[in-house]
């Protein structure tokens, strides 16, 4: 995806899967580059639920769209993860 915020290219494995295997961001305002790659992948792996749910000592913050909006305004990158789908948050004619 490339867009007035920057760029998003996905690497995936060319077999149904489609297993992402390398994600790059370009962040036009700052000039920044992130490259995360992916490594050992496990798949069809059984993990239970209770896996996903984060340590009672882990500060959790909730928020609506509005409330989204507003911080990224104020600080831009709400969070310590960059949104990936801007688009999907902000409404571009």
């Amino acid at each position: 995806i490339t867009d007035g915020a920057g760029r998003r290219e996905l690497w995936v494995t060319q077999d149904e899967a489609r297993i992402p295997v390398r994600l790059e961001i370009f962040d036009r305002r700052t000039a920044e580059r992130r490259v995360t790659d992916y490594v050992n992948w496990q798949s069809e792996l059984p993990i239970p639920d209770r896996f996903f749910e984060p340590d009672p000592k882990a500060k959790l913050e909730e928020m609506d769209h509005l409330e989204y909006l507003r911080r990224s305004v104020d600080r831009g990158t709400v969070g310590p993860v960059p949104v990936l789908y801007t688009p999907l948050l902000f409404k571009r004619e």
